[in-house]
């Protein structure tokens, strides 16, 4: 099922129009932060911070519009 949820966030990633910053923050929980052996992505802020070189605000706000667009 995570794999198929990853699988349409690449493929929505095209597809929708993504500001940089949310697209950093995509490829940070798709590729970096998420664990194929547990099956869970669920990175800190202050990983992601160190992963994409982002602010903490601007984490959070990409996050909550990649939430907002249904990734």
């Amino acid at each position: 099922m995570a794999n198929f949820i990853i699988q349409r966030a690449l493929y929505e990633y095209d597809s929708k129009d993504l500001s940089p910053t949310q697209k950093s923050v995509l490829n940070a929980l798709a590729f970096a932060c998420y664990n194929h052996a547990t099956i869970m992505c669920d990175p800190s802020l202050a990983q992601l911070q160190i992963i994409t070189s982002l602010s903490r605000r601007a984490i959070i706000n990409a996050l909550n519009a990649l939430e907002k667009n249904n990734f």
